[in-house]
């Protein structure tokens, strides 16, 4: 429960990114995620959120035809919606573009490097727990090499070096390949688009956060989370803007993204 009121409470400052973690990215913060969801600048992400509003624009009126997106929380949802917008694009998106001014784009990389391989113990337990042996090893793997020859996970060793590619993954797209059904579509403040197995997931993301059991977690869990997700947006600053701007509907194209990106990695 603390680990999940660290993650609202750092999100004050960090609006509405994504990532995913990692991730994805989402809607401002209702981007976001593109905080637990992938990292920011990572182009596969990108891709993954703009087919799926392509999928939601493509003449049949945004119904999505793979799935119906329970939505019984919209009142709710559009408010936090509207207010996370206003977050991203008021306090979020100008502190990123300032701080992205102020540190050189390799040491934003590095930083970007550095908090995906702190994520480790996330993906390799949700990998262990889908039965990915495979998986599960290049992840602890990539940890090993990035931590030692790559200076606590600053340089992406494992990938330039030795070709072993990354593994996004977490406790939702478990939930997801265990046959549990994402829920209701509900957004959270500070947080953006989710679901109710998404939220659950994110809570088990945050219990087994490096960052939730060191020494004044409470301080250390809240200003991890937003460097990361100001470090994160400031290496795109504008990627919620235009997706948002490409949009007929804004809520509906940032809800139906959301779903088609979680359906896409949990069959992954």
């Amino acid at each position: 429960m603390r680990s999940l009121v660290s993650v609202l409470a750092l999100c004050l400052l960090a609006g509405c990114a994504t990532v995913q973690q990692p991730g994805v990215k989402q809607e401002p913060a209702a981007a976001a995620a593109p905080a637990e969801a992938a990292p920011a600048g990572n182009d596969s992400a990108k891709d993954d959120v703009l087919s799926g509003l392509d999928k939601e624009y493509d003449g049949k009126d945004g119904v999505d035809q793979e799935e119906h997106i329970s939505d019984p929380l919209k009142p709710w949802n559009v408010v936090w919606f509207h207010f996370n917008d206003k977050v991203y694009l008021w306090v979020l998106r100008p502190v990123s573009i300032g701080y992205g001014k102020a540190v050189p784009k390799p040491a934003r990389t590095g930083i970007n490097n550095f908090f995906e391989n702190l994520r480790t113990p996330v993906k390799a337990i949700s990998c262990l727990l889908q039965g990915r042996w495979e998986d599960t090893g290049r992840v602890m793997e990539r940890f090993a090499v990035n931590t030692t020859a790559g200076g606590l996970g600053f340089y992406d060793f494992a990938a330039k070096k030795l070709d072993v590619a990354d593994r996004n993954e977490d406790a939702d797209q478990t939930f997801g390949r265990w046959g549990i059904p994402p829920g209701c579509y509900i957004i959270w403040p500070f947080v953006g688009a989710s679901s109710l197995r998404g939220t659950v997931g994110m809570a088990c993301d945050g219990a087994v956060s490096p960052a939730t059991w060191v020494p004044y977690s409470y301080i250390v869990s809240p200003t991890s989370r937003t460097l990361n997700v100001v470090n994160a947006t400031s290496l795109d600053p504008d990627f919620y803007k235009d997706l948002k701007s490409g949009a007929a509907d804004p809520y509906a194209a940032i809800r139906h993204a959301y779903f088609s990106n979680r359906r896409k990695l949990v069959k992954e």
